[in-house]
């Protein structure tokens, strides 16, 4: 077997160690090619720019497959044609590069599962592959680049994932030099700083931990012009607080001191107890924070949520702070089949527990309340009621100052907490590492270090979720499996995701059935009507909702329905969430649907569903049409749709019920199928949701086919030909948006046909072939305009409007942009005026109106922002970068094309990030050339990836520039004259004038320039052709050598404003 190493120097070895590397450059650089591309055809056409790039000899061909057959002589094979070109046959485990990402991915995994020693070795080992940079000593072809960045990011995240690991471990000594080491190559890196400073810290060496912080802020600053993150910050304030828990290793808590014959009433904790460090914690700060005054504090939770187990682990915990002795009992507010406990009866067995002869026990509850807290005044003991039904309940037994009343109830107690000065604390399920670990821990099915990723661990995790990590649940699923040697994680996680899961809970624990009583007890003292309502929540799709969806599964007006939610809530049936949300655990869902199934009859279910769908449905359709004027969408009916105030009302809405929409349309057939992803296009489209725009389009396509609507199949076709033009699928988006345009013209549907045309164009417009997008564009406009559809004219104005931006043509460009813009306002539309004072800003940009750019942009990004659109808000401030780099102002530029590549990154919009690195560069040009040539080469690895013609052509451009500050002429030439070609292929006229900048060609500059009215550029250009004319350089112009296009005025025309400089 030949083992090959790209991690480092290029090298193929023989099991003998004999080196097999040609000593060729060419057949070299072909192998190293083919192994960056190991396992996957390479087509020809790429191997011959990756060899040659600019100019491919006429034998190119013919070398090619020489060097191909060198390679095979050398390897003893390995290298097949397959399709129209190469693959190289690697065996992944003899291939450095495919080692060190399976290494890596099981240490990421095993990092995140908290098996610290086991991830420390496993990305130990994956780091140790790396003997140098990528291929070291190779310059790698442009069609490269995105492999290498690839790869390199997945090396920094390895380091940043080892240091994780080894600081869990408490090996922080030996990271700190590696750390130095990678903060010193990568400053502007925080993460890796924050773990910088925790490791000085947790050495002792504070002060050189707040040195760091200030490295760290002193580079960002420079560099970036930024402060550091919250996250940073946040570590900074903690090491000057000297926050304990910043350290490994927290000190043991003070054992208990005092043995007093006193009363100890309190159970015995439950010895697997796991996790729920957040709310002890409250618990003992509560206590400590009065220790002479009176703590009352409330657990609050829903059935089987762990609020005794929790109350009565911390009492143990905290007994030796309540010297004078510990009070339980069990008041049985919601114990199944029992009667809540009269509190003269509890008050009864406290006094006699503290020593109160039967016969003196007051016989009034007044009575003994008073003489219990004569008892206890003055001492400090630990009272713990646990399941309380309610506040009048509870009152008589709280205890005076400074004794503690630990209180646990499905109730939430509002009485208690408003006059009684209880403070609740609201219990929630498990989070997934502790339900995890409290499986692991009773079930004993560890995962061992070493074990497959697939073995045991993901059952585990799967079987928490699939008990709601309700404590109660997981208990009984670890009991059942602990106790039937039948049953292992993965059978018993079988049985419960494929049977009824409260009824596979219950099992035949004691012969009862604890899930369901857990739940019946609070369900069965409920009034009728909040009992119907908890069954009719079993119909909702999603885990939440509002009173309105609600009043709609009931069918009653959403006043009734609000008190009974109330009624919900203070049992803890129903969560209060932000707004006017409400929510269901799981199993709680599961048991009201199980109670919908078993109380109400099948009519009653079915109008329920038939009530929710519709008000889904028409909600959903109204938001759209407001949020996205311009679709052209399937009728639905003639009644009127419901309101919103305005387009954010309508997103936000939109966002709160996207689970539910998803979870309702997965349950759709037919015509209800359709509807709903007709209904969703233009959301998915303005937030970026393509994988669930792709799955329920296409439910929706295969529903319109079987029966047959060509009107639903157009539309649907449509939906997927703008999904796939986004993500620059190509074919699909041609062969879908010809399938839409066909189908509608079989159903007569001229508006959609219309539609369609100006999709044509929009997919033009994506590829880069600005003239044929002009062409259907301007067909869509005349079909719309003939059918009197004035939605359809307007954003098709828009996109003609573009296509001439890329074109040169500014001047029409603004015309059509303006009257766009001026419809959108006459309709109102807030994302439509958005969108065009956003275009409209770029073209004032370009035209050289860098005032009224910048006015056009501010008021584009401040109506974005209030959208809540990111996508906007990203691509918007990458504009104003670009325009205040054009005012000489790089630091403003720096800070807008850092947000604007940091939102872009976060939200995987791609072609917004390529332009904000873009301009970030050209930002950093003059005082750190050396820094943007970095960015830009990695602004056009990431343009190459995205495919799009004029942000690669703007890429080359503005790397061009960058090596000539830097002295590199012939690889400025050859950018350049890429960029050349590329703009004048595709028609790009202003970017083909600044590639003849860039090119050192003003005379034939100026001439496209004027013909675009571009006034900067022209200014420039005649700046630098006099410049050569007078004896100055004949190449491209330095940074600093760039012009004042008003005449030392600034852009506003007024004396004293900033000048604006042109840095493309």
């Amino acid at each position: 077997m030949v083992e090959f190493r790209v991690l480092g120097p290029l090298e193929a070895r023989t099991a003998s160690g004999r080196i097999l590397v040609p000593k060729r450059r060419k057949p070299r650089l072909l192998l190293a090619v083919l192994l960056l591309r190991a396992n996957v055809p390479v087509p020809a056409a790429e191997l011959l720019d990756a060899l040659w790039e600019d100019s491919p000899p006429a034998s190119a061909r013919a070398n090619l497959q020489s060097y191909v057959s060198e390679l095979r002589r050398l390897l003893g094979g390995g290298v097949s044609l397959s399709g129209n070109g190469y693959l190289l046959a690697v065996d992944e485990d003899g291939y450095d590069a495919a080692v060190f990402e399976k290494l890596a991915a099981r240490g990421r995994r095993a990092l995140a599962a908290a098996r610290f020693r086991e991830a420390a070795e496993l990305l130990s080992a994956a780091l140790a592959l790396w003997r140098g940079e990528l291929l070291d000593g190779f310059s790698l072809p442009q069609s490269l680049w995105p492999d290498r960045t690839r790869l390199e990011e997945l090396r920094r995240s390895a380091f940043e994932d080892s240091v994780s690991a080894r600081l869990a471990l408490g090996r922080h000594e030996e990271v700190v030099a590696e750390l130095r080491e990678f903060t010193g190559k990568n400053p502007l890196h925080e993460p890796v700083w924050a773990q910088l400073m925790l490791a000085l810290y947790r050495c002792g060496r504070a002060a050189e931990a707040i040195d760091a912080y200030r490295s760290a802020d002193a580079v960002l600053d420079e560099e970036l012009g930024v402060a550091p993150g919250q996250e940073l910050r946040d570590l900074h304030q903690r090491i000057l607080r000297e926050d304990p828990g910043l350290l490994h290793s927290p000190s043991a808590a003070v054992p208990a001191l005092h043995a007093v014959p006193v009363p100890r009433q309190l159970p015995a904790g439950t010895a697997d107890f796991v996790g729920r460090g957040a709310y002890l914690r409250t618990l003992d700060e509560t206590c400590r924070a009065d220790e002479e005054g009176t703590v009352r504090c409330a657990l609050t939770g829903t059935g089987g949520v762990g609020k005794t187990a929790l109350a009565v682990h911390w009492a143990n915990g905290a007994a030796a702070r309540f010297p004078d002795g510990q009070l339980h009992i069990d008041l049985r507010g919601f114990t199944p089949s029992a009667r809540p406990v009269n509190p003269l009866d509890a008050l009864s067995r406290f006094l006699r527990a503290l020593g109160v002869p039967a016969e003196r026990i007051p016989v009034g509850t007044d009575e003994a309340a008073s003489l219990y807290r004569s008892l206890l005044a003055g001492k400090r003991m630990l009272v713990l009621l646990d399941n309380a039904f309610d506040g009048d309940q509870v009152r008589p037994l709280l205890p005076p100052a400074p004794s503690c009343a630990l209180i646990t109830s499905r109730d939430r107690l509002d009485c208690l907490v408003a006059l009684d000065g209880v403070r609740r604390l609201s219990i929630d399920v498990m989070p997934a590492d502790e339900a995890r670990e409290l499986l692991e821990r009773i079930t004993g099915t560890r995962h061992e270090p070493g074990a497959e990723p697939r073995d045991r661990l993901p059952s585990v995790l799967r079987l928490a979720e699939s008990c709601g990590r309700l404590p109660l649940a997981l208990r009984l699923a670890a009991t059942q499996i602990v106790t039937d040697p039948r049953l292992s994680v993965s059978s018993y996680l079988t049985k419960l995701e494929q049977g009824d899961r409260l009824s596979v809970l219950d099992g035949d624990i004691g012969r009862r059935r604890v899930m369901h009583s857990a739940f019946e007890a609070s369900y069965r003292r409920l009034p009728y009507a909040a009992r119907r309502l908890f069954r009719a929540l079993g119909a909702i799709p999603g885990a939440d909702f509002t009173p309105q969806a609600a009043a709609a599964a009931l069918g009653s007006p959403p006043g009734e329905v609000e008190p009974l939610l109330a009624a919900l809530s203070r049992v803890c049936l129903v969560d209060t969430g932000a707004g006017d949300r409400f929510s269901l655990h799981d199993l709680l869902r599961l048991y009201a649907l199980e109670r919908f199934t078993e109380e109400d009859t099948g009519g009653e279910r079915r109008e329920a569903h038939r009530r929710l769908t519709a008000w889904y449905l028409r909600h959903a359709r109204a938001a759209s049409e407001l949020i996205c004027p311009q679709l052209v969408l399937l009728p639905i009916d003639s009644a009127p749709l419901p309101s919103f105030a305005d387009e954010t009302a309508a997103l936000t809405w939109l966002d709160d019920e996207r689970h539910n929409l998803l979870a309702l349309a997965d349950r759709l057939t037919g015509r209800e199928r359709w509807l709903m992803a007709d209904a969703l296009r233009g959301y998915w489209y303005l937030r970026g949701h393509f994988a669930d725009w792709l799955r329920h389009t296409t439910g929706g396509l295969t529903a319109a086919e079987q029966a047959g609507d060509l009107a639903a199949q157009a539309a649907m076709r449509g939906g997927l030909a703008e999904l796939h033009t986004i993500l620059a699928h190509d074919a699909d988006a041609l062969g879908h948006n010809t399938a839409a345009l066909e189908l509608s013209r079989s159903a007569g549907w001229a508006e959609y046909e219309a539609s369609a045309l100006g999709r044509l164009g929009t997919f033009h417009l994506g590829r880069g072939e600005p003239r044929q997008a002009a062409e259907y564009c301007l067909r869509a406009i005349e079909s719309h305009r003939r059918l009197g559809v004035h939605r359809g004219v307007i954003s098709n104005l828009g996109n003609l409007g573009l296509a001439n931006v890329y074109l040169g043509n500014l001047r029409h460009a603004a015309e059509q942009l303006g009257e766009a813009l001026r419809w959108e306002r006459d309709r109102c539309s807030t994302m439509g005026e958005a969108i065009g004072l956003g275009n409209l800003g770029l073209v004032a940009h370009h035209m050289g109106d860098l005032s009224l750019a910048l006015a056009r942009l501010d008021r584009a990004l401040a109506l974005f922002e209030a959208l809540g659109s990111d996508y906007g808000t990203a691509d918007t401030l990458s504009s104003l970068a670009a325009a205040h780099n054009d005012l000489a102002d790089p630091d403003r530029a720096r800070l807008l094309a850092v947000r604007a590549r940091e939102l872009a990154r976060a939200i995987g919009d791609g072609r917004t990030e390529v332009r904000a690195v873009t301009v970030l560069g050209t930002a950093l040009r003059s005082g750190s050339p050396g820094e943007a040539v970095r960015l830009h080469e990695h602004a056009l690895s990431l343009a190459l990836t995205t495919r799009v013609r004029y942000d690669i052509a703007q890429a080359h451009i503005e790397l061009s520039l960058s090596l000539r500050l830097l002295g590199k002429a012939p690889a400025s030439t050859r950018h350049a004259d890429l960029a050349l070609n590329a703009t004048r292929r595709a028609g790009f006229r202003r970017l083909e004038g600044r590639a003849l900048l860039a090119a050192g060609r003003p005379d034939l500059a100026e001439p496209v320039f004027a013909e675009v009215g571009d006034r900067i550029g022209l200014a420039h250009a005649r700046r630098d052709r006099a410049g050569r004319s007078a004896g100055g350089s004949t190449g491209a112009p330095a940074a600093h050598d760039l012009t004042d296009p008003y005449g030392g005025r600034g852009a506003s025309g007024q004396p004293g404003a900033r000048k604006p400089v042109w840095r493309t």
